[in-house]
């Protein structure tokens, strides 16, 4: 029986190669859309995720009060670092990081990178894919690099690179010891550095941090912080919302709050400091246009196939004839 089927769907096709062409053509092409849209929809929803620790981990911002309305930054004191622990037991673990281009050198290799200045609990916070090294102590060493898994690979031609040196210029040549590599992360991560440095070294040298280490006014740095399991964020809110006024009297406009992962690609829009959308909305946009191509799609399928069902009606009859259930029909 299903022969038989297979072989009238293949002559139904051929005596309507126009017909069956427009029609399946039709078909593919709005599933093809939708496929490739939700694709991409599904990329931005799970941006971040392949951090075990997603749903501990903020962003510290800082809400600037200023004539205009509220203006929100990322970017906050080194002196920060000294009392954001101490200021709240909830929180868990925080790092301080710092963006940085530099050139590195192998032999007669040089690339062009942009990495970041990491303090020692980065890849404890991050669980980046460690392919060689500890996360724990890759960071500990201030004059040592942590590279990843393509920046090893160009420079040494081999991923196996532990305790190799690499010459890294920022001010000035200095030659740092690799501690650590890691994979290299997907492309739906925000933080993508080339390669990682301790911020103990970044510390040592730049001259201008000596300014910045006690100062409140100095913002150069981002903060990222994971709460204890079960922790409301709300509740770490209020509780470090006024840790700049406190330590710098001159300031009273700012306010500090935490950004949750979940939202730092999606939700990243600030309006008078409040979350006012982002992506999301064409997250949800898109997501509306692959389901109505699909919707048109269908109905445009079954149209043009209920038109042409007219011309099987002798053959329905015959079916009918020798006893075809509606199933076979």
């Amino acid at each position: 029986m299903l022969r038989n089927y297979l072989n009238i769907a293949i002559r139904t096709l051929h005596r309507n190669l126009v017909y069956s062409f427009i029609n399946i053509t039709g078909l593919s092409i709005g599933i093809a859309c939708s496929v490739l849209i939700l694709l991409w929809v599904y990329d931005e929803v799970t941006y971040d995720q392949s951090f075990s620790k997603y749903e501990e981990l903020y962003q510290v911002k800082v809400n600037n009060s200023v004539d205009q309305g509220v203006v929100t930054r990322s970017t906050l004191p080194m002196a920060l670092k000294d009392v954001l622990l101490q200021q709240d037991s909830r929180i868990k673990h925080f790092a301080i990081t710092v963006s940085q281009p530099a050139l590195l050198t192998v032999g007669e290799k040089k690339l062009d990178k942009i990495g970041i200045d990491a303090s020692e609990s980065f890849l404890t916070i991050f669980d980046y894919k460690m392919i060689a090294g500890n996360a724990e102590t890759a960071l500990k060493v201030p004059r040592s690099i942590v590279l990843t898994q393509s920046s090893a690979r160009a420079l040494f031609g081999t991923e196996d690179v532990l305790g190799k040196f690499v010459q890294v210029k920022i001010e000035k040549n200095e030659e740092l010891k690799v501690t650590g590599v890691i994979a290299d992360p997907p492309n739906n991560v925000s933080l993508r550095p080339e390669f990682i440095l301790p911020f103990a070294y970044f510390e040592a040298t730049s001259p201008w941090v000596k300014y910045a280490r006690g100062n409140w006014s100095n913002n150069a740095f981002e903060y990222y912080v994971e709460l204890q399991p079960g922790t409301e964020k709300e509740v770490v809110d209020t509780s470090i919302k006024d840790i700049i006024k406190k330590n710098n009297p001159d300031v009273t406009n700012r306010e500090l709050f935490l950004h949750a992962m979940s939202h730092w690609r999606l939700h990243n829009n600030f309006v008078n400091g409040r979350e006012d959308g982002g992506l999301i909305i064409y997250v949800r946009l898109f997501t509306g246009i692959a389901i109505f191509i699909l919707v048109i799609a269908c109905i445009n399928f079954m149209n043009l196939s209920t038109a042409r069902s007219e011309h099987r009606a002798r053959e329905v009859g015959i079916r009918k004839t020798v006893g075809s259930g509606r199933n076979e029909l």
